[in-house]
């Protein structure tokens, strides 16, 4: 289903091809993060599924995120701006190497094209690229384009986005608004339907308790401990914990008579956001992403420290368009909380409404439109050298 926001980008759609016969080698490049890799990985798994030969390159925390059967090899990197002086020497090193090794796989490889991901990770592929004369492009997964993808974006034929609200783009560069890439098993979810029954048990995911503790461990389970009785005792919560919180988060909930499961990782996440009847997330762009094609009415709550705002920039994609409920972190008290949660557990119409402007506004397509550009790209690369 194409996003009602496209309508409002000035960029340009990413043009249907057909993909050719002939295997082209594409390699991808990603930063350490989740943020990061699981778009690469979309990408990836879509071009294997099309019978093409890709090479992921990424740093070792992406690499723990990489299952086997993907092609992969780890760069060197970290950041230069953060830590002790030493510290920052250290990672210029540490950029240098990745660049020289980045520099040895693509002339040794010599793929068609490459795709960044952003992170320093994908910094040294990206320019080692360009350095080698063979095609790169970027994608920028959030609403506010990253300091690194800004700043390599001028050694790339094209920037893909997400969103078409997207601040700092660059003026030099092609912009290509095609969405985030997200697995097939969220944009296969059924379409929400509100419970039929009045006291039906109601489900509540919670996602993103990895950034700030305090308002996942303290501030939102006492909001929930604050709704009426009746409420309470018809709640069937599912949240991501940090470690050290779930036994507290455990004695807490079963204090307070509320159905609870609690884990530090769910690998059945998509199984909990398709039984969901509403969701409380962070608002990473992977996450606003993937609830946007699952369909589900959601509270974003933007981690207030993301650099340059990005967090807040990404939820107001959807709730701009009453695609969710955006509240401010630094204005949020339990109380408020959960007179917001009394408001959408009663008012199914609501919920529903909220579900279906989110999915209306997801971009579905967006792996296929990037694979078929890089494909498309990669054939004409092909021709010319031939």
């Amino acid at each position: 289903m194409t996003s009602n926001l496209s309508k409002l980008a000035l960029s340009k759609s990413v043009p249907a091809k057909s993909v050719p016969a002939k295997s082209i080698y594409i390699c991808l490049a990603a930063g350490g993060t989740g943020g990061h890799v699981m778009p690469a990985l979309c990408i990836a798994e879509t071009l294997l599924a099309d019978g093409h030969t890709i090479l992921l390159l990424t740093d070792k925390r992406g690499a723990r995120l990489i299952p086997a059967h993907i092609p992969h090899k780890i760069l060197a990197s970290a950041s230069p701006f953060a830590g002790s002086v030493f510290k920052r020497i250290l990672a210029f090193g540490q950029l240098a190497g990745g660049f020289a090794a980045s520099l040895f796989v693509l002339a040794t490889k010599r793929p068609s094209i490459l795709l960044g991901f952003g992170g320093y990770p994908a910094a040294a592929p990206v320019f080692a690229a360009w350095c080698l004369g063979i095609t790169a492009v970027m994608h920028e997964q959030n609403a506010v384009i990253g300091r690194t993808n800004l700043m390599l974006a001028r050694f790339t034929k094209t920037l893909f986005t997400s969103w078409p609200d997207n601040d700092r783009l660059p003026a030099s560069t092609p912009i290509y608004q095609t969405g985030l890439p997200v697995r097939d098993s969220f944009t296969g979810i059924a379409p929400y339907t509100a419970p039929t029954k009045k006291n039906s048990p109601f489900r509540l995911a919670i996602f993103g308790g990895s950034l700030g503790a305090a308002l996942f461990a303290e501030i939102i389970p006492a909001a929930l401990a604050l709704l009426p009785v009746s409420l309470r005792r018809r709640l069937a919560v599912t949240q991501q914990v940090r470690d050290e919180q779930k036994a507290a988060l455990d004695a807490f909930y079963k204090a307070h008579e509320i159905t609870a499961e609690t884990k530090t990782f769910f690998e059945n996440v998509v199984d909990v956001m398709a039984d969901a009847d509403l969701v409380i997330s962070r608002a990473g762009a992977s996450s606003v992403a993937e609830i946007a094609c699952a369909g589900r009415a959601a509270i974003f709550i933007p981690f207030a420290r993301a650099l340059d705002n990005h967090q807040h920039a990404n939820a107001r994609q959807l709730c701009a368009y009453n695609g969710g409920i955006l509240l401010s972190e630094a204005d949020l008290t339990a109380q408020s909380l959960s007179e917001k949660l009394v408001e959408l557990i009663e008012d199914d119409k609501m919920r529903q409404q909220l579900a279906n402007s989110a999915r209306t506004q997801s971009r579905p397509d967006a792996a296929r439109q990037i694979t078929d550009y890089l494909i498309s790209c990669g054939t004409d690369r092909n021709k010319e050298a031939a």
